[in-house]
């Protein structure tokens, strides 16, 4: 059972064979046929087919030199039924910061300040810090996938995210405050944002707070006045900074 389970995920960790057995789902088809969307030759795709076959998703039946293969999706079925073992984590994966909708979006809504708060303390100097969060080379390496950064007072900065689902977040603001090593702050316009989610005067402000020469507390304040949120909102917004702290404490 173990070995049949680590077949299907190797069959279908690989694009090409996805795209075999989405096409099979539709019914029985050649290996010429199963080749033909993609650019390879039909040896290759006989190989992928091959693997397939070692996983027990595709049956093939052999009509002179026609091969004819169909899905079996009883092993889907299996890899289903593990997976579903884990969607209890799922709630708990880090989060990148999102920008929260009101659940009653359209309706009027009272405005009032909000902010969330999280603090680190991380194995580096203020200097390492300060730069890891202004020098767009550094930035790459854990802030976001893309940055475009004009890092001065009234400069402005895009950035994306680029997740694992294929979905892009992307961010912009201004330099609001920069002032080396202790402290920069910045607006944050999230890319969908509407004059709707009642949002305004979003900004982050990090404050660098040198302990000894090789550890500072790193906190930053995420804040913005708009409507209220479920206290649920809070706490995936808290995580996703909190990931995203994680993710610079491991550049050091």
């Amino acid at each position: 059972m173990v070995e049949q389970l680590d077949a299907v995920f190797h069959a279908m960790a690989d694009p090409t064979r996805r795209a075999m057995v989405r096409s099979l789902a539709g019914g029985a088809r050649t290996v010429s046929e199963l080749a033909a969307p993609h650019p390879i030759s039909l040896a290759a795709a006989s190989k992928h087919v091959k693997v397939l076959e070692r996983a027990g998703l595709v049956r093939r039946t052999v009509h002179g030199r026609r091969h004819v293969c169909r899905l079996d999706a009883r092993p889907l079925a299996t890899a289903e039924r593990h997976l579903r073992f884990y969607e209890q984590f799922a709630d708990r994966a880090p989060r990148r910061p999102r920008r929260l909708r009101h659940p009653t979006r359209g309706d009027p809504v009272c405005t009032v300040p909000h902010s969330v708060t999280v603090v680190r303390t991380i194995a580096a100097s203020a200097e390492r810090l300060y730069a890891a969060w202004t020098e767009p080379a550094q930035m790459r390496c854990w802030f976001a996938t893309v940055v475009d950064a004009d890092v001065r007072v009234g400069g402005r900065y895009r950035i994306e995210l680029h997740e694992d689902d294929g979905s892009v977040n992307g961010f912009t603001g201004e330099y609001l405050e920069l002032e080396p090593p202790v402290r920069l702050a910045f607006t944050l316009t999230h890319h969908s944002q509407t004059p709707e989610d009642g949002i305004s005067d979003e900004k982050v402000v990090v404050t660098l707070r040198e302990i000894d020469p090789a550890r500072t507390e790193v906190t930053v304040v995420n804040s913005w006045v708009g409507p209220e949120f479920e206290p649920s909102y809070y706490d995936d917004l808290r995580g996703g900074w909190e990931e995203w702290v994680a993710r610079l404490e491991k550049l050091f």
